[in-house]
């Protein structure tokens, strides 16, 4: 059993971000620990919810756990939102020196950054990529953290060498057009790409499920290609359970295979 220690939000309702981990996670064989950087009513589709930043008492949680000498194999960090969630994560890893980093950048999509999130974030969080396992951006993401360096981004080539450039050993990217889907594993080793149609409807935190799920899977069994096949289509059947049953938070668990 891995021992994982997710680093994001916490919406009090909602599918998402922390809450959703802990489940994926969990259900696929996991031991799980949420470190929250912000505690939120609710997620942020709805309107004004009311949020509490939770750096000062995640600094102290992580000098409790240093104390008792708590293990964690695996760090994965999701929305950060701001300088004091990164803070948060770089405390985390001088805590946890030998855990593998995961990270979603989880800060803007559709071309444009995410409300909270101040123009500077991405540059700051580059600083992080190299010492990443495995890095899970957007389209938006990436070009986001590569155009900081006045790197190219008019492709996907040039987004992921751009990314390599900058540290990332292993690239998950997302992208997507009107009506298709593409997702590209990258390393240094192998490079491949998975194609599908968009299915009709929009939930939050499907960037989210598709993350710890792909990272629950790979943790188990770490054949990147057969991973993301099946990641993919976990993902695929959430929107369709959902869609189906009429719900407006994205339907997880009966859509999450073990095999």
């Amino acid at each position: 059993m891995t021992s994982i220690l997710t680093i994001q939000d916490l919406s009090c309702y909602g599918t998402c971000s922390g809450s959703l981990a802990m489940q994926v996670l969990s259900k696929l064989g996991h031991e799980v620990t949420l470190l929250p950087t912000q505690i939120l009513s609710t997620h942020t589709l709805y309107p004004d919810p009311y949020q509490v930043d939770f750096h000062e008492h995640a600094m102290h949680i992580l000098e409790h756990w240093r104390s008792i000498h708590l293990h964690v194999d695996v760090i994965y960090a999701g929305y950060l939102q701001n300088q004091n969630g990164i803070a948060i994560l770089c405390q985390a890893l001088a805590t946890f020196p030998n855990a593998k980093l995961f990270l979603d950048p989880a800060f803007g999509d559709h071309g444009h950054l995410y409300k909270r999130i101040d123009p500077s974030f991405p540059k700051a969080l580059s600083a992080l990529l190299s010492q990443c396992t495995l890095l899970f951006p957007n389209q938006t993401e990436a070009e986001w953290l590569v155009s900081a360096y006045h790197l190219p981004t008019a492709t996907t080539r040039d987004l992921l060498d751009g990314l390599h450039q900058l540290g990332a050993r292993g690239i998950v990217l997302k992208t997507q057009t009107d009506d298709q889907r593409q997702i590209i594993v990258s390393t240094e080793q192998e490079e491949f790409t998975l194609n599908h149609s968009k299915i009709a409807g929009e939930y939050h935190g499907t960037g989210d499920y598709f993350a710890a799920d792909f990272i629950g899977r790979y943790l188990n069994h770490p054949d990147l290609e057969q991973v993301l096949q099946k990641a993919s289509a976990d993902v695929q059947e959430a929107i369709r359970w959902t869609s189906n049953a009429s719900h407006t938070e994205l339907c997880v668990q009966p859509s999450l295979h073990l095999d």
